[in-house]
């Protein structure tokens, strides 16, 4: 699914805000795997299989997720070098991420990270003096988000799932 802005990656929401399931509009028991901010867009895998959702989120699987940020000013390149090494935070350092800088603007990067922290783009861009304005998840692991519309979403090709199933395999 290609989740809009606004819309809570979870089956229910406390606060009456709108989910990835409303979206959807079943009675299957579906959940999204992992998290994607309330006020970030992008890519989020719903599935109906524990073992899936477990491989996909399980850390010794270093599975990276690809985001495209847009920061309120431009990104300097001495800062990838940052990244690329590891970003302080309030719980320590991140580890390091793949990142470059976009060539359409200084301001947009491509990053990609394994670690899952609460809200790490945005710390990790805080970090270093910068406002993310946008963030958007383009990937995760072999899965590419492609030209799905916001709220928009489709079946997994074969491929997606024999990667998916290759992973099943790794944990056992």
């Amino acid at each position: 699914m290609n989740k809009p802005l606004f819309v809570i990656c979870s089956r229910k929401d406390e606060k009456g805000r709108k989910t990835v399931i409303d979206l959807l509009q079943t009675d299957r028991y579906l959940y999204p795997v992992g998290r994607l901010d309330y006020d970030s867009t992008g890519l989020v895998l719903i599935t109906n299989d524990g073992e899936v959702a477990n491989a996909l989120m399980h850390p010794s699987n270093k599975i990276y997720k690809t985001y495209i940020v847009t920061l309120d000013s431009d990104f300097k390149d001495e800062d990838l070098i940052k990244l690329r090494k590891g970003v302080k935070l309030s719980d320590g350092y991140t580890l390091p991420a793949k990142a470059r800088i976009l060539k359409d603007a200084k301001n947009r990067l491509e990053i990609s990270i394994y670690e899952g922290r609460n809200r790490q783009i945005r710390r990790m861009f805080e970090a270093l003096n910068y406002k993310v304005v946008k963030l958007k998840r383009v990937q995760i692991g072999e899965i590419n988000l492609g030209d799905l519309p916001p709220g928009g979403y489709r079946n997994l090709t074969k491929e997606e799932l024999n990667w998916l199933k290759s992973l099943i395999k790794k944990d056992n």
